[in-house]
């Protein structure tokens, strides 16, 4: 099957590195698309970015610390029309304290007090969504008023869309339920097939997210393509699960976009299944996969050389991952649009891991459950034990959250046909 965007040009575009380390981007943007009238240069190919002094490398806030984040914008052309990445940074977190009225306090702890909170987790068992779900789970149930039992169940199927369509419909709406559901599953009814979407994503009420992502393409030692441009020119046989999830279309992207080579197999039983196959050596490596869990999970691989990262599937890149050598795959785009329909594919890695509730959830248990997210995530022994197992928290407001997704959908409709179609090349 061709690529439907790919050129016949073979030299990547130039990554130079920013001042502060990073590549155009500053740590864990969220952003969306804005449409403006200006004119420009059609034939100008790279990204233009308006920032202000580089912010510091991607890493963890000190202990006890919640990350801040700022404005700024980046640009760029296609043909006649600029189109705005905009890049909207956390702002600190407000007193959280003084969130909710005692009275409502009252109220919302009285509900909570010897009744359990379910954590539904969209992905199956034993994979990054899963592993933070439980983490969080274990901590969360304490700063929620009332105290809470807090138990995780998990929902698979479709790419988390089997879930939400369970959270949507047929879960509990008084706020014991909380999903924690994967990116991709938001961004169906956009990108994906509508008719299998039971929710609005607009209607959900979400309490945050855990962090943003950079996702990768992995490879073992003895794969034939040893770095990203040989998977250009060479097969390599890696494994998915779930028609919507990021482990199908993160390949299947850089297939229809860059020109790649890999051979997607699907029917894995989640990203646990599909690492399972890969230790074993019946594939060749796993793209789509979040660094933060990998990397946490299997961090003997890389340690032993066994499996190596060979790209980011990103915007934003991950320093580690910088100096490490890992190029991104936007960086290998020739044209403007193929670094749109990248952009708008890797968005839900800034949506990251989002925990939400039924739009019909009443709203002072919605603004409890979202004071007692970040406060478990801001609490220095959380902090501590993040460290200490490996996981990247980077906790995002819930109304963040909101505004991020709202302005996705904003994306111009010709980005938005174009990155349906690379992503369902076969029609």
């Amino acid at each position: 099957m061709p690529s439907v965007l790919h050129t016949s040009k073979q030299n990547p575009m130039d990554g130079r590195p920013s001042p502060g380390g990073r590549r155009w981007s500053r740590s864990n943007p969220v952003w969306g698309f804005d449409l403006s009238d200006r004119q420009d240069n059609c034939r100008e190919k790279s990204l233009h970015a308006r920032v202000g002094n580089p912010s510091p490398r991607r890493h963890g806030p000190p202990e006890g610390q919640v990350s801040s984040r700022r404005f700024g914008a980046a640009t760029f052309s296609l043909c006649g029309k600029v189109y705005a990445l905009t890049y909207l940074f956390f702002l600190p977190l407000l007193n959280l304290s003084t969130s909710l009225p005692a009275f409502a306090q009252d109220s919302v702890a009285q509900f909570y007090r010897g009744k359990t909170l379910t954590i539904l987790v969209t992905n199956g068992i034993g994979g990054g969504f899963d592993t933070y779900a439980r983490f969080i789970g274990r901590y969360l149930g304490a700063h929620i008023p009332g105290n809470p039992n807090v138990v995780v169940q998990n929902m698979q199927g479709a790419g988390g869309v089997v879930g939400t369509n369970w959270i949507a419909t047929i879960g509990a709406k008084d706020g014991t339920v909380l999903g924690a559901v994967h990116p991709a599953a938001l961004l169906e009814p956009l990108l994906g097939d509508k008719a299998k979407v039971k929710y609005d994503p607009s209607k959900f009420q979400y309490i945050g997210n855990a962090n943003s992502d950079v996702f990768v393409c992995v490879t073992r030692a003895d794969a034939p393509a040893k770095t990203f441009a040989e998977a250009l020119q060479k097969e390599t046989i890696v494994g998915a699960a779930g028609d919507a999830a990021s482990l199908r279309d993160m390949p299947t992207l850089l297939n229809s976009v860059l020109g790649a080579k890999f051979k997607i197999v699907m029917g894995y039983d989640g990203s646990r299944a599909i690492q399972i196959a890969l230790e074993r050596g019946e594939i060749n490596g796993q793209c789509g996969v979040a660094w933060s869990a990998i990397s946490s999970v299997h961090p003997e691989w890389f340690s032993s050389g066994l499996i190596k990262p060979l790209v980011q599937e990103a915007v934003v890149s991950y320093p580690a991952l910088d100096a490490m050598g890992v190029p991104r795959s936007v960086d290998f785009a020739k044209t403007d649009l193929q670094s749109g329909v990248l952009a708008l594919g890797y968005a839900q890695e800034t949506i990251g891991r989002p925990y939400l509730m039924a739009a019909e959830t009443p709203p002072e248990r919605v603004e409890a459950l979202r004071k007692a997210f970040a406060e478990t995530l801001a609490a220095p022994d959380v902090q501590a034990e993040a460290r200490r197992i490996g996981l990247d928290i980077q906790s995002m407001g819930g109304a963040d959250v909101q505004r991020f997704l709202a302005k996705v959908y904003q994306t111009p409709p010709d980005i938005v046909a174009a990155t349906r179609k690379a992503l369902r090349p076969e029609g």
